[in-house]
């Protein structure tokens, strides 16, 4: 004899994803103002103390820039790094203020 099959209709819970709106936020444009302080110690004691301010600027693709403008509240010309989100290449900014005629460089 064979057995009877019962079959019965399961219904699943409906998962609702609520992550997916975080992403987002990513992608909006945002620039801010940025302070960075490094204490170095020895010995127990602070030996030295630097701060540098700048600017942070990130694209809508995701992509970010991080420019230093200030170092101990002497406005100086400062390097930057750029994240292009895109090809996913780092690169290190230098800025050269009063280079152009300097003959060393080749009149750039």
């Amino acid at each position: 004899m064979i057995g009877s099959l019962q079959m019965k209709k399961v219904r699943l819970p409906a998962i609702l994803l609520l992550g997916v709106s975080g992403a987002v936020a990513q992608r909006m444009p945002v620039m801010a103002r940025i302070r960075e302080t490094t204490e170095s110690l020895g010995s127990g004691t602070r030996v030295q103390k630097e701060i540098r301010e700048g600017i942070y600027l990130r694209m809508r693709d995701g992509s970010t820039l991080t420019h230093w403008t200030r170092f101990n509240g002497v406005e100086k010309p400062g390097t930057g790094n750029l994240l292009n989100n895109s090809t996913l290449h780092s690169y290190l900014l230098l800025t050269c203020y009063g280079i152009h005629g300097n003959s060393r460089l080749g009149g750039l």
